[in-house]
């Protein structure tokens, strides 16, 4: 199951890049997760299906991936990213220069749980293959009514569409979005979601699925529902993901295949 605090990222990359970032990506996972104090486990997922800003197709014609880092509290999160503010982590930071040119929709969230659901306690432990991974920002004014909306909506939806396992819902703490690379290279971070800095507030829900079928259609019926909310719901992205690797803090690791 995940743990209540997430280091998310989300990115799609160029199809000619593609395996030199999985290669290189893998090589962060296993890293991160064994090196930065706090962390428990960290894996890698690829989009198999998915929806982009309501109804772009993903991955589209750029492989598109997420990737998580779990903690099991936010104090230990923040002391987390305090070391890797450090200057012996700084070659590790470094080492992202090249790449930024060939990733697009780029996004790193700090995300706190809000809430947990497990359907399937017999589990225990262990982190499913598959996810559906929801993502949006929303004008606070309207987020009461929205989430009731949500619950009675979405929630019901995605039950009838899909084998859930467990259903966790995340705020970002801070969540920056659509970064890419400049013309020469550089980072470019053009929304920056903080909860002190009012402005937008930033939501992941992440299902976690077992292996039953799901309804073909629901992404598309996601994305249809939640149009009528346009006007207060932006950035959005319903992702249909399997598992490419798991590493847990004793360096221990699997793959899907």
């Amino acid at each position: 199951m995940l743990n209540p605090v997430v280091y998310m990222t989300s990115v799609q990359v160029e199809p000619e890049e593609d395996a030199g970032w999985n290669e290189f990506y893998d090589d962060w996972v296993r890293v991160f997760t064994t090196q930065v104090p706090g962390t428990v486990r960290g894996s890698r997922w690829a989009v198999e299906d998915g929806r982009l800003g309501g109804h772009e197709v993903l991955p589209g014609a750029r492989p598109c991936y997420l990737a998580f880092e779990e903690y099991r509290r936010v104090d230990e999160f923040i002391l987390s990213r305090s070391w890797r503010k450090e200057s012996h982590w700084e070659p590790r930071v470094a080492s992202f220069g090249p790449w930024f040119r060939h990733l697009s929709d780029y996004a790193t969230l700090n995300l706190q749980s809000i809430s947990s659901r497990i359907d399937a306690p017999d589990r225990g432990g262990d982190l499913a293959t598959r996810v559906l991974c929801r993502l949006w920002t929303v004008d606070p004014v309207a987020l009461e009514e929205f989430e009731r909306w949500r619950a009675a909506t979405v929630e019901p939806l995605v039950e009838r569409s899909a084998p859930v396992l467990a259903a966790h819902r995340y705020v970002a703490l801070l969540a920056q979005l659509h970064r890419h690379g400049g013309e020469q290279g550089e980072l470019v971070i053009p929304q920056r979601h903080h909860f002190e800095e009012g402005g937008r507030l930033c939501y992941v829900d992440v299902y976690e699925l077992g292996e039953g079928g799901i309804d073909p259609g629901l992404l598309d019926a996601l994305q249809t529902a939640t149009d009528e909310w346009s006007e207060v719901v932006a950035d959005r992205q319903d992702v249909l993901a399997k598992r490419l690797l798991l590493v847990e803090r004793d360096g221990t690791a699997s793959a899907s295949s």
